[in-house]
């Protein structure tokens, strides 16, 4: 089993209340569920999940669209990209780190492992997000029709260079690689894997003991602790 290590960085998940939802406790009173990637070397990308809750790893094979709704090279941008005054702040629901692997020549996965909060409470439950899992993830053909339920209007998808649509070909998707992620409107279809990443492929993620004066969410995004309640993040609380 070959498994080629693409990119590796740190991981965040937050979720966005809809209107009027002081404190949501479950999917449907949430409005977006985001994924940050921020890579050790490229830019950060704000990818919005859509169902706003990550697959099932124990139901193997369920997928989830969704699609890079933001690429900035600074990752403190990223936290202005969540900022909107006209919507309810986002909440901070994991930090972690990822890596992005070539598995056997043949699919991309994408999988993390949580550092905060140190166990999934309620808020990572509801919205799957594991201690730790695995997902192949596939990047879509802007030239080739959705999925019913999928996709993005035409003049939001990616527009990606000649020399990367010559990749695509004539396939529907192709397994998922650093320089697709860096095209805002890039359209992905994630599929749960594994819930243990080392007995699947084989990859012991390097994590670290974190607090809230060591985590990344807020040295490098620079998520502001008044703004944003950080009870989800910590404890795994809603708020």
């Amino acid at each position: 089993m070959a498994v080629k290590t693409l990119e590796q960085g740190n991981i965040y998940f937050f979720y966005r209340p809809k209107k009027g939802e002081e404190k949501p406790d479950r999917v449907e009173e949430i409005q977006r569920f985001y994924v940050v990637l921020q890579p050790q070397t490229g830019p950060t990308r704000l990818i919005v999940i859509g169902r706003k809750l990550m697959p099932d790893v124990e139901r193997r094979k369920e997928r989830t669209w969704g699609f890079v709704d933001a690429v900035r090279d600074n990752p403190e941008a990223i936290e202005d990209a969540l900022d909107r005054p006209d919507e309810s702040p986002v909440r901070p629901a994991g930090e972690g780190v990822y890596q992005l692997v070539s598995h056997d020549g043949r699919h991309a996965h994408l999988v993390y492992a949580l550092e905060l909060p140190e166990q999934p409470g309620e808020v990572q439950r509801e919205l799957r997000v594991e201690k730790e899992a695995s997902y192949i993830l596939s990047v879509k053909n802007p030239q080739q029709p959705s999925p019913r339920g999928m996709g993005l209007e035409p003049e939001r998808e990616a527009h990606y260079t000649p020399q990367i649509m010559e990749r695509f070909g004539n396939r529907r998707f192709i397994p998922a690689e650093p320089e697709l992620l860096n095209y805002e409107g890039a359209e992905l279809v994630f599929i749960g894997a594994a819930e243990d990443v080392g007995k699947e492929l084989g990859i012991e993620l390097p994590t670290e003991h974190e607090t809230p004066d060591t985590a990344e969410i807020f040295r490098e995004l620079k998520l502001e602790k008044d703004r944003h309640p950080v009870e989800p993040l910590l404890r795994g609380r809603w708020k």
